[in-house]
């Protein structure tokens, strides 16, 4: 990657999903060495651009009990989109996905994840997509239905050669990660999926 003028903003190819991997592989080392209530299974996955395909492959492996989906969403913060039509900023913070055409959010992981970044201090963004989807759009729906989240660092130009991030979004994503994992205890997980 380069970095730019302003040295938070980086430039690459493929932050989309670059990123998501990276979060997913530091998460993992950060995890191993900490104590937390779950067995975790990292996974990266294939095809995601061409129907989901290595996700629901992975989902009906690993058959987990929740997924968290690292992502690189677009940033709409560019000419062109309004400030209301806007879905993702540089600089404002991982990205916490309610809706996309691929995959709503389990309402109350949703609502863990925004509570957990407001308890942990996290600087987020609530986005809902009106186009694309992520692996989560075949987690959500394998097996019995896996409750699934998406967190993302928004990325300007995705799917080009210059697409652009604020490393602090990152490092927000993977703290939220983090802090996540770390709540989702027996428990909580089978409230997430409880409704009796």
């Amino acid at each position: 990657f380069t970095a730019l003028g302003k040295e938070d903003l980086f430039m690459a190819k493929a932050f989309d999903n670059r990123v998501g991997m990276a979060g997913t592989i530091q998460a993992g080392q950060i995890l191993a060495e900490s104590s937390h209530p779950n067995r975790l299974i990292l996974c990266g996955t294939v095809q995601e651009e061409v129907g989901l395909r290595g996700a629901k492959t992975a989902a009906n492996h690993a058959k987990p009990d929740v997924a968290i989906v690292l992502e690189g969403p677009p940033a709409d913060d560019t000419p062109g989109f309004s400030r209301v039509d806007c879905q993702g900023r540089l600089g404002a913070g991982v990205q916490i996905r309610l809706f996309d055409p691929s995959a709503i959010t389990n309402p109350r992981l949703a609502r863990l994840a925004i509570e957990t970044a407001q308890a942990e201090g996290i600087p987020h963004q609530v986005t809902v997509r009106r186009s694309g989807g992520t692996d989560a759009g075949s987690f959500h729906l394998a097996n019995e239905g896996i409750p699934s989240v998406v967190l993302g660092v928004p990325a300007r130009y995705i799917h080009s050669h210059n697409a652009i991030i604020d490393v602090n979004d990152y490092l927000h994503m993977l703290s939220l990660t983090i802090a996540l994992v770390r709540r989702l205890d027996e428990e909580t997980v089978e409230g997430l999926v409880t409704y009796l």
